[in-house]
């Protein structure tokens, strides 16, 4: 599925560079076996994104993005 969403607001920025990175990893090594199950079940899942922001113009325009994506195998 495809989709995007787009938040807008009116919040005041910084004149630095500010951003991060992240991802959030789970698979079949790290994940518990259930209770009632003989084995582990496979499990491959991957979330990762960044953000951003800063200036455009000093003290008047600012700018924030950020990006996620989802992997699951």
């Amino acid at each position: 599925n495809l989709g995007s969403v787009i938040n807008v607001t009116t919040r005041s920025g910084t004149n630095d560079l500010h951003g991060n990175f992240y991802e959030f990893l789970r698979n079949t090594k790290f994940n518990a076996r259930p209770f009632f199950f003989a084995q582990r079940q496979p499990n491959l899942q991957n979330q990762f994104g960044a953000n951003v922001g800063g200036k455009i113009l000093r003290d008047k325009t600012f700018f924030f993005a950020g990006w996620e994506s989802s992997r699951q195998r």
